[in-house]
């Protein structure tokens, strides 16, 4: 409503204000089994189920696209406010691919990572002002060092697996039974950046599209191969530098592969949690080994303010 705005500039800020929140709610959806979808100062909200979170999630990115493409973003947009490691449409299309693939949307994930251009590159930057917090939660807090295995469980770990000197670094110990690692990659100094997605994720998507809606199994392994046989030209250098696939060729085993793949290629980018529910692995109570918790608790703080939060999931 504020009057005067460059259009391209006024453009660029909706769409971008449009993802982030497409962003945070996504993160709750993924989190908690209810979240809510706005902040309200008079009435506690209430709560939705998460199914109803990723909608509205994708309907903020259906916006931010549409807003851009009726009034393309102004260089102004661009030097006041993304930055020029930011690519806000490239970006809005990876989200549309990720977060529809959360919500079992697969044709429409698929159509959405086809718009993806893979040639470029989306960062979010950091200063010393602003750190990187993989380099302050992982590296600056030792008691947070990460498993070194991607967190897989034994036979899914491949240890040839170059990403594993990519995202890693000395000293390595082991704790609990479990290697763990300094980290390395995109968490190697307080300025680093951080991609916004990598090029692969969008690869894994289409594949794990193609697969769910019953596609051509060997399109998929073609992605698949993209992914595992990479040695070089990455962005962002995560070059895994595996042999071809050579299992089974099947859509439940090209599934499996994909999941090892998203483990490996896209370690400590938030998804893995959402993945292991989308992949059906192994859950507590019986098995923790790849995850401890099904959802979390909500926190007390929000129950304490809101007598609309939900119960706890029992796990």
């Amino acid at each position: 409503t504020v009057g005067g705005i460059e259009p391209g500039l006024l453009s660029g800020m909706m769409a971008q204000a449009y993802l982030f929140k497409a962003i945070a709610l996504a993160n709750l959806a993924s989190t908690f089994e209810q979240a809510n979808l706005n902040s309200n100062t008079t009435e506690p909200v209430t709560f939705v189920p998460r199914a109803q979170v990723f909608v509205e999630a994708i309907r903020l990115l259906n916006l931010g696209v549409s807003t851009i493409t009726t009034t393309a973003p102004s260089a102004s947009f661009t030097t006041l406010v993304s930055g020029t490691k930011f690519d806000l449409r490239n970006t809005l299309y990876a989200y549309q691919a990720r977060i529809n693939l959360m919500a079992g949307n697969y044709a429409q994930a698929l159509v959405a990572s086809n718009l993806v251009d893979l040639n470029k590159a989306s960062a979010f930057t950091y200063t010393t002002q602003s750190p990187n917090p993989l380099n302050t939660i992982y590296n600056v807090t030792i008691s947070y060092r990460p498993r070194e295995n991607f967190g897989l469980s034994a036979g899914l770990f491949d240890p040839a697996d170059r990403r594993l000197a990519f995202y890693f670094t000395a000293p390595r110990t082991v704790i609990n039974a479990d290697p763990v690692a300094s980290l390395a990659g995109f968490a190697t100094s307080l300025t680093s950046d951080i991609p916004v997605y990598l090029p692969d994720e969008i690869k894994l998507i289409r594949a794990e599209a193609i697969l769910r809606t019953d596609g051509s199994l060997a399109t998929a392994l073609g992605l698949i191969n993209e992914v595992r046989t990479q040695t070089a030209g990455d962005l962002f250098g995560v070059n895994a530098g595996l042999p071809a696939y050579s299992g089974v060729v099947s859509k439940d085993a090209l599934l499996l592969e994909v999941y090892r793949q998203r483990c490996a290629e896209l370690y400590l980018s938030g998804l893995k949690w959402e993945d292991t529910r989308r992949f059906n692995r192994p859950a507590p109570p019986t098995d923790n080994s790849e995850r401890n918790r099904i959802f979390y608790p909500y926190p007390d703080q929000e129950r304490i303010n809101n007598k609309n939060t939900p119960a706890d999931p029992a796990i």
